[in-house]
């Protein structure tokens, strides 16, 4: 999932850079900028969101890791 993010986020900054470039004649044609800064914002956010997932999820793993030891000694004492 983090390397879908960081390819994730490189599609969205790679559509960014691509935006009002001349040499770029078939996205030219087919999108204009606004939808083109659209599309790339929205692949920006999409990343942010599966990173943001993927770091909620590592520190409530590590938590339930700390807290784990913690109950098994309350329960034998």
């Amino acid at each position: 999932m983090a390397r879908a993010s960081r390819a994730i986020a490189a599609i969205g900054r790679i559509l960014h850079n691509a935006i009002d470039d001349d040499e770029d004649n078939m996205a030219g044609r087919m999108l204009d900028n606004w939808t083109k800064q659209n599309l790339a914002g929205a692949i920006e956010c999409l990343s942010d969101v599966i990173y943001d997932h993927i770091e909620t999820e590592t520190f409530n793993a590590a938590e339930a890791n700390r807290v784990k030891p913690q109950l098994g000694e309350h329960d034998n004492g």
